[in-house]
């Protein structure tokens, strides 16, 4: 799966980032699932990446990983939507 990795930064700015990180939200167990498998991917391959808002991204992707305590975790959507809107507003501040 990795060898499809996409460019993180556009990754962010197309909103795919958002759409992952709301999918923590799903009820569906499995879905959501993917979503972390996603997110976790996208960390990984964070670490190999350089763009000017790299460093606050990688700290919004902590803060959300520090806050789950339960493997796929269900994450009340007013938290996903939140943060998904901060990586939105990460890419684009204007």
């Amino acid at each position: 799966l990795l060898r499809f990795a996409p460019n993180c930064k556009r990754f962010a700015e197309s909103g795919c980032l958002a759409y992952a990180i709301m999918g923590c939200s799903i009820v569906e167990e499995d879905l959501r699932k993917v979503a972390y498998d996603v997110l976790a991917l996208y960390m990984k391959q964070l670490e190999n990446s350089s763009f000017k808002w790299k460093l606050e991204l990688e700290q919004l992707l902590q803060a959300f990983r520090s806050a789950v305590v339960v493997a796929y975790q269900f994450v009340p959507s007013v938290v996903c939507l939140c943060l998904a809107r901060f990586s939105l507003i990460l890419c684009d501040p204007s």
